[in-house]
């Protein structure tokens, strides 16, 4: 499946990024405050199942599973959740209009937010918030690793960063070349492909794709898993 393909096939499912659309269901339901509270367990945890049982105290911080991008927070969860009790949304609503760089370099402060947690969380501001930053191309070369290894990957060379770093103009013709192949996709009420968060996602999930670390679906069925548990009932709707 090429790029192409594969991008138009998870936007339209909505697998390119499933719990945003759970945390704007959540959210009108909910309201703003609980919605960032959620979305400061998130950050820490990556695994929806356990962030919901851990809002409703079903169970104890030694019993949360991790998802993938947050398997070290379980060493540090208990400071680095302490880190986060003081963030509110209106610390991040600061940053609407600012240059993302900007934003990482404050936000990274926050010991235990890193790179990967900086961007995860530009994102969910933009998506479920509606607290837009302003990115450009450095800001994806500066950013976050994955992302660049997929171009690379798309590109036939090999997954180093540093080859985008040593030599814009590449990185450039390669972003661009990608951008082009998404043109034309079909938004919809939460993705555009022209979004330079969305070409990050996609990006990172065609990389994970081709070392055959996920597939369609993947997460979405993840999701939906969570309605076999009668204790998170309530949120069974919210699931897309």
């Amino acid at each position: 499946m090429n790029f192409a393909t594969f991008s138009g096939e998870i936007i339209k499912s909505g697998d390119i990024d499933p719990d945003y659309i759970f945390m704007i269901n959540y959210k009108n339901v909910y309201g703003v405050d609980k919605t960032f509270e959620l979305y400061k367990k998130k950050i820490l945890i990556y695994n929806l199942h356990s962030e919901l049982l851990l809002t409703e105290n079903l169970i104890k911080e030694s019993e949360i599973k991790f998802g993938a991008e947050r398997q070290k927070s379980k060493r540090y969860f208990e400071e680095w959740n302490n880190n986060l009790k003081r963030l509110t949304i209106n610390h991040l609503k600061k940053f609407q209009g600012v240059n993302y760089l900007i934003f990482r370099e404050n936000f990274k402060k926050i010991k235990g937010m890193g790179d990967w947690a900086c961007w995860k969380t530009a994102d969910i501001m933009e998506k479920v918030f509606d607290i837009k930053m302003k990115y450009d191309s450095d800001t994806f070369l500066l950013a976050y690793e994955y992302p660049l290894k997929g171009l690379l990957m798309l590109n036939n060379y090999p997954e180093e960063p540093e080859i985008y770093k040593k030599n814009k103009s590449l990185f450039l013709n390669h972003l661009s070349e990608a951008k082009k192949q998404l043109k034309g996709l079909n938004k919809t009420q939460y993705f555009d492909s022209e979004n330079i968060l969305e070409i990050e996602t996609l990006l990172c999930k065609y990389h994970s794709f081709k070392h055959k670390k996920y597939t369609p679906q993947d997460d979405l069925n993840k999701l939906r898993k969570i309605k076999k548990d009668s204790r998170l009932e309530k949120y069974h709707k919210l699931i897309p």
